[in-house]
């Protein structure tokens, strides 16, 4: 996806005050992979097509799920457990 086509979606779909979970991935992260003659914008794009995204966002339900463990209960999982 080009920046601009993003920036475009942020504007047009969110206010300024929303919070979103962002993750980026640039060229850099894949230059080992990739061949001189490969279409880089292309690829992006493949990627954000076709790639099952499913799996990042069960990490993130997790996540989330644990981080409402651990603030729900003080800042230690062991808060008010005794210590004999």
């Amino acid at each position: 996806m080009k920046v601009k086509h993003l920036i475009e979606m942020l504007q047009k779909e969110y206010s300024p005050e929303d919070s979103l979970i962002v993750a980026t991935w640039e060229k850099k992260s894949f230059d080992s992979l990739l061949e001189e003659d490969d279409d880089w914008a292309d690829i992006a794009q493949s990627c954000m097509d076709e790639v099952d995204w499913t799996g990042p966002t069960e990490d993130i339900i997790e996540h989330i799920e644990m981080f409402q463990t651990n603030t729900h209960y003080g800042d230690s999982v062991f808060e008010g457990v005794p210590t004999d």
